[in-house]
């Protein structure tokens, strides 16, 4: 509770508010048995937090949704420690699924004006990565609004605002974790090798590749053999029914896990020169 006060901040006082409200009451309410009410879901109007440990990022989080989550300090803890021990100013970042900007903003902090991040967000939770890449003057980001697919197309995306972090591509992964259903926009996909390609023609190198995507991870990867020669480090999310696949794609990596969750964990792949 400690670090979860200090580490994050409201910047004004309607947002520093409803922050200590959600986080206080919420704490509670989960000791009494309402396991379902996540971080975020008792704020009632946009807020605009500052986040510590991830470089001091502002972000604007959405009201009642499931994005308070992934700011939090306790969130994805040693994935992102992993992530910032790899890069340095200059460095090639692709961000699949990069929703509200969690890694997006930081990691444009970290690789500096030299370098470039190339973020892919799909849903109409991007309008938040756009306004946090903006309030936090991140110029070395290229966003996308394709979905990362192994072919190109128009596919429906299965989205819904309070759990806009699990939404997906692929069918009924939303609806394991909201109650209502999800709404169904047809989003244009194509390959990750043609997304980043157009955007950076003459590229050569990219220190990290990330890929959150709720389940369509080996369709990304099925379209990124380009990318995948050029890259060292490739940080992914897998469930036990995709695992399998991922590896055999990633067959020219070194794969270990990181940490993980009920149905899906982080893993970090490294090309085998880099150790």
């Amino acid at each position: 509770m400690v670090t979860m006060l200090f580490d994050v901040s409201g910047l004004d006082f309607y947002s520093e508010v409803s922050y200590l409200f959600d986080i206080l009451l919420g704490v509670t309410l989960r000791r009494f048995g309402v396991n379902n009410l996540l971080p975020g879901y008792l704020i009632f109007r946009d807020i605009y937090l500052k986040v510590r440990y991830l470089e001091d990022s502002i972000f604007c989080i959405p009201a009642k949704s499931d994005a308070l989550l992934h700011v939090m300090p306790y969130f994805e803890t040693l994935t992102f420690k992993i992530v910032k021990s790899l890069l340095k100013p200059g460095d090639v970042i692709i961000d699949v699924g990069a929703n509200i900007g969690t890694y997006t903003i930081p990691l444009a902090k970290i690789v500096g004006p030299e370098g470039v991040i190339v973020a892919i967000e799909p849903s109409p939770i991007r309008k938040y990565l756009h306004k946090n890449i903006e309030l936090n003057k991140c110029q070395n980001v290229l966003v996308s609004d394709k979905a990362a697919y192994s072919t190109q197309g128009y596919l429906e995306f299965y989205f819904h605002p309070a759990r806009s972090g699990v939404s997906s591509i692929v069918a009924n992964w939303v609806e394991r974790f909201a109650k209502s259903k999800p709404a169904r926009p047809k989003v244009e996909a194509d390959t990750l090798d043609n997304i980043v390609l157009s955007r950076i023609p003459s590229l050569d190198h990219v220190k990290l590749l990330k890929v959150d995507v709720e389940g369509a991870e080996v369709e990304v990867l099925k379209g990124a053999s380009k990318i995948l020669k050029i890259t060292d480090y490739i940080i992914f999310e897998a469930s036990k029914q995709t695992i399998e696949s991922c590896l055999r794609i990633l067959s020219g990596f070194d794969v270990r896990y990181i940490e993980g969750g009920s149905l899906t964990s982080n893993f970090i792949a490294s090309r085998r020169d880099q150790y």
